[in-house]
């Protein structure tokens, strides 16, 4: 007698195939976006990919169908060669087979966006950034750019700041003061970088919020 609520798990078949014997899924629900192919390029150039779910009924895929298409790309477009990919063979009937299909599209992990902030330099110190979502990684610069936690200016004095608008990204200051024996534009560039933020007034904004001292009728607000 078989043991209650025991959970047999499936177990496929682990190995290689052509790949060019492997199927399209023609119910595939997915699409892939220009932005998502080349992130999943760079997946695969590195050699880091998931096996491809295939069905044993016709070596369909059932998860895998972009790589499988990113990977024809290179081959037919690009000139590199594929000889054999890895792939799971399930040997299972059409319902179980659709639910891999269906269930593998949908993901109930989610990222821990302080763990990434946390994480970020040292991904993107292996140029792997572009691996991740584009729109994830918005978030993460723009909680970049608002957090003053990794900067450390020593500023004595209470600057003397009088600042023009004007209708580009570029800032002009006149009564410009030396912070930490620097000009004020030099500060600047090196919050710009920290920041990884390119527009020079989020950088001011971060320097007045360290400073301050600073009155809120000294900066006229900006608009893009």
């Amino acid at each position: 007698m078989a043991e209650k609520n025991k959970l047999v798990f499936l177990k496929p078949t682990y190995t290689t195939m052509g790949l060019y014997e492997l199927e399209f899924n023609s119910r595939n629900i997915r699409k892939l976006s220009k932005k998502g192919a080349a992130r999943l390029k760079k997946k695969i150039l590195e050699n880091v990919y998931e096996p491809l779910k295939v069905w044993k009924n016709g070596n369909v895929v059932l998860s895998g169908n972009q790589r499988l298409s990113v990977m024809r790309s290179l081959v037919e477009d690009e000139g590199y060669s594929i000889d054999k990919v890895n792939v799971a063979i399930y040997d299972v009937d059409e319902r179980t087979a659709r639910f891999i299909e269906l269930s593998e599209n949908e993901h109930e992990g989610q990222y821990d966006l302080d763990k990434l902030i946390e994480e970020f330099d040292s991904i993107s110190s292996y140029d792997l950034a572009d691996v991740l979502d584009p729109k994830l990684i918005k978030k993460v610069e723009a909680k970049i750019g608002t957090s003053s936690d990794d900067l450390d200016f020593d500023i004595d004095e209470e600057p003397d700041l009088s600042i023009i608008e004007t209708n580009t990204t570029d800032i002009i200051v006149t009564n410009v003061p030396k912070v930490d024996s620097m000009l004020f534009y030099d500060v600047v560039d090196k919050v710009c970088k920290v920041i990884k933020n390119k527009n020079q007034w989020n950088a001011l904004k971060v320097i007045l919020k360290i400073v301050n001292d600073v009155e809120d009728g000294c900066i006229q607000q900006y608009k893009d």
